[in-house]
């Protein structure tokens, strides 16, 4: 600090920072050469080209990511980038790795992820390998693309890595389907003159061949709850009908029925984008009625159109937070019952996303 007795009164500590690079690997300080005397490396020097630690000789570089590179006008990236662990283990312990466990690991089928990627370095480097899951098959054929390629051999022999493999394994395991439309077609005076058939790409659909059964069968074991040896206690699930109130049963109706007549002028339009938000908001409204919303249809302007309009259809109405509706006051009854005779509770909740009810259970429990 100074006073105003001038300058030379100064007192107090004065801090330099210094950035010093460290070699990662033997913890000395990375110098480099300048007219014959050795000086601290700068970032610059350690950027134009891989360098090596003087002291050690270990490499001083690093691989990056794609969250990693620098921003656009940034010479440095802000976040350090690291090697990925699986292509460190595959890289320093090759020799190392007799057997690798991977669990979940229909979370890796995609072999574009991280995780994909990160499964066939290991396994490629791992002597034995076993894969854990509870869901194998996704649906279609090529979920288990990459998985198989990972651990079955005779698909790296017959499907080759990429999207022409790929597209080779599911036309042999899956199924294809094959649409072909046939559109009228009206001359300048808008007469009729015929039917324009209009054939598109085949696509992958669900289901998968026999072929598929066969070639997995004999590396994959299934195990079920009997092959365990532990008995189960009784599991029984009991539907409850709940009753709305009266006005809630109003507005539902109301909003059925608006709803219900759009959605029948879409389909007759050949139109069916309209079905999944008829469904979840006839079903998530009862559950949060004390919530209002907006019930818009994003509608393409045409097949081939990559254009949305809104189109307003109905307004759900909020009916205030102040009450507890039908189904909240069941939980709280249930809830105190099952406290009262020493027993858990477990609450389980549909709507946790853009619908989130989770705060409001909650607040009303406690």
């Amino acid at each position: 600090g100074r006073d105003a007795t001038g300058p030379e009164t100064l007192s107090g500590e004065r801090i330099v920072s210094l950035r010093v690079p460290v070699c990662p690997s033997c913890g000395a300080m990375v110098t480099r050469a300048r007219n014959g005397e050795p000086v601290i490396a700068d970032e610059s020097w350690l950027s134009r080209a891989p360098q090596k630690c003087p002291t050690c000789g270990a490499p001083l570089w690093q691989s990056s990511r794609t969250f990693s590179a620098p921003r656009p006008g940034e010479k440095y990236a802000r976040r350090n980038p690291r090697l990925p662990l699986a292509e460190y283990i595959a890289t320093v312990f090759p020799e190392r790795v007799y057997l690798y466990l991977c669990d979940e690991v229909h979370e890796a089928k995609s072999t574009s992820t991280d995780q994909g990627a990160a499964m066939m370095k290991l396994a490629q480097t791992a002597e034995k390998v076993v894969g854990l899951t509870g869901t194998l098959y996704g649906g279609t054929a090529s979920s288990l693309y990459g998985l198989e390629f990972t651990f079955n051999p005779r698909v790296r022999q017959h499907y080759p890595w990429g999207l022409r493999g790929q597209a080779a394994w599911v036309r042999d395991m899956g199924a294809l389907e094959r649409i072909v439309e046939y559109r009228p077609e009206y001359d300048k005076g808008g007469r009729y003159t015929g039917k324009r058939r209009v054939e598109q790409k085949p696509k992958e659909a669900p289901g998968c061949s026999p072929l598929l059964v066969r070639e997995i069968i004999d590396h994959t074991v299934f195990v079920g709850l009997q092959d365990v040896g532990r008995d189960m206690p009784d599991f029984e699930e009991i539907p409850v009908p709940i009753p709305m109130d009266g006005d809630m049963a109003g507005h539902y109706q109301r909003a059925r029925d608006r709803l219900g007549t759009y959605l029948f002028q879409c389909r007759m339009e050949g139109d069916a984008s309209f079905l999944g938000r008829y469904l979840q908001t006839l079903l998530a409204w009862p559950t949060a009625p004390f919530r209002g919303e907006r019930v818009i249809h994003r509608r393409r302007l045409d097949r081939e159109s990559e254009t949305f309009i809104e189109i307003p259809v109905h307004d759900m109405p909020g009916l205030g937070e102040e009450r507890l509706y039908p189904k909240e006051q069941w939980l709280v009854e249930l809830v105190r019952d099952e406290l009262a005779q020493a027993r858990f509770v477990g609450v389980f909740l549909r709507q946790t996303g853009t619908r989130d009810i989770q705060p409001r259970i909650e607040k009303i429990l406690r």
